[in-house]
């Protein structure tokens, strides 16, 4: 490696993702590597502004983790590492609700259904425009923090959340407001692949972050990482009995295809 230090951003995600992302790069960069003194520099800047956060490679930061197809980077400013994390769970989406309402996202049955609803997503998100290339109504403004205010208000009618976070980003900011549930009947899913786009200034640390994660996988570690964080709470989201709502990601680049399948599958018989 040209520097022993790797500048991560962080940023602009859920408290319990920056915890496992962290812990994750740290495992893949030692991953069958004798050079220990390779450290992390975790930098947990938020930036609101779409342009901002495509430029992080411009401000000094070596990698990040994000959507894959990620359209606030332009093409040819980052180096993608096309093996999923997370095991798609990301794009297995619950949704909050207000409890007044439970009856009535009880009998949603189908697509058509859910939108006559408008989800509420906090400004910049990617998943803004997924949602309306499926023809959803969709309510983009502020931020995560006052976003449960404003569903408790009426502003819209829901909230997703990746099943990796809804609990802890629902106990933090809407079990609160008392008004709020997390709906117990549905799951939405879209391909939604998590991986390590790196700056064209490290392909080094590219290939070294490609080696290390393709040999956790085949070795078994990666998947123990994966349990430790998530292992309680996909077991109390029972997933398989939740009516499931599909959504299509067409911005997810042509080479995660096969992968995202394979995930699906396998984290519905986890």
């Amino acid at each position: 490696m040209t520097s022993s230090q790797i500048h991560f951003w962080n940023g602009n995600k859920s408290a319990s993702r920056q915890i496992f992302e962290l812990q994750l790069i740290e495992h893949i960069l030692a991953a069958g590597s004798s050079d220990t003194g390779l450290s992390v520099i975790e930098d947990r800047t938020d930036y609101p502004d779409a342009k901002d956060e495509g430029d992080i490679f411009l401000k000094g930061i070596d990698v990040c983790v994000t959507i894959a197809g990620n359209p606030k980077f332009a093409d040819g400013t980052y180096i993608p590492i096309y093996e999923p994390l997370m095991n798609g769970l990301l794009g297995h989406r619950l949704i909050i609700i207000r409890q007044s309402d439970t009856a009535d996202f009880a009998n949603i049955k189908s697509a058509l259904q859910l939108k006559e609803k408008t989800i509420g997503i906090p400004a910049t998100w990617a998943d803004a425009a997924l949602f309306r290339a499926n023809g959803y109504p969709v309510h983009e403004e502020g931020s995560l923090e006052d976003l449960f205010q404003r569903l408790a208000k009426g502003d819209f009618d829901y909230v997703a959340l990746g099943v990796n976070e809804i609990q802890a980003i629902f106990e933090q900011f809407a079990k609160p407001l008392t008004s709020l549930i997390i709906e117990p009947t549905l799951r939405l899913y879209y391909p939604f692949a998590l991986v390590f786009y790196v700056s064209p200034k490290r392909p080094e640390l590219a290939s070294r972050l490609e080696k290390g994660i393709r040999m956790m996988m085949s070795g078994g570690e990666y998947q123990d990482i994966f349990k430790q964080h998530t292992a309680t709470i996909i077991a109390s989201c029972m997933l398989n009995q939740r009516q499931e709502i599909r959504l299509d990601n067409q911005a997810l680049p042509s080479e995660l295809s096969t992968r995202m399948q394979r995930a699906y599958n396998d984290l519905l018989n986890y």
